[in-house]
């Protein structure tokens, strides 16, 4: 096993690029509320700068889950809002810099999580799973969507790959299974 970042509570987000001659990491960390590029010399290994995709300041709640479009060029990025709120965000979101281009908003459910991109009847659309946990009775009554899933058309023409299946033993060594 390598760990290749320390320290993160809750980063669900993820997406690489490149290879052995250098690669780059866009995550989501919950806390501190960011979203960050990681560029690294080697395949996720030799650090070597980090930057935010855009300040957290923008963000309208925690990142947490995301999905790179297909051109790899933005990002739908869903936010967690822990919070009783009318309605949760997920927005498309340039990875070049930050800026906000498409903005979805869930009714009755502010804890927007894991979204996925696909072609659905001929058009490319976003399904958001919204989260339920850790919600009072009365926080319940008040997000009554909470714990739905949401589909959603996109701006897109095209929907990405699945992530493809890759064999990493040999870059990050064996991990044993334990069984409960």
């Amino acid at each position: 096993m390598r760990q290749v970042l320390g320290e993160q509570i809750c980063s669900n987000g993820k997406h690489i690029t490149g290879g052995v001659d250098g690669s780059v990491l866009i995550d989501t960390d919950s806390i501190p509320k960011a979203i960050t590029r990681y560029r690294f010399s080697g395949w996720l290994s030799g650090l070597e700068e980090q930057t935010l995709v855009c300040s957290p300041e923008s963000l309208p709640g925690f990142p947490d889950g995301m999905r790179v479009a297909a051109d790899g060029g933005s990002a739908v990025v869903a936010f967690y809002n822990p919070q009783s709120s009318p309605y949760g965000q997920a927005h498309q979101i340039r990875l070049a810099d930050g800026e906000g281009l498409t903005e979805w908003q869930l009714p009755g459910s502010p804890r927007v999580t894991c979204p996925e991109i696909l072609m659905l009847d001929g058009r490319v659309q976003v399904i958001f799973t919204t989260a339920v946990e850790g919600m009072t009775a009365d926080e319940r009554r008040h997000c009554p969507n909470a714990g739905s899933l949401f589909i959603a058309d996109t701006p897109y023409t095209e929907a990405p790959p699945p992530p493809p299946l890759v064999d990493v033993s040999g870059i990050t060594g064996s991990l044993k299974a334990v069984a409960f």
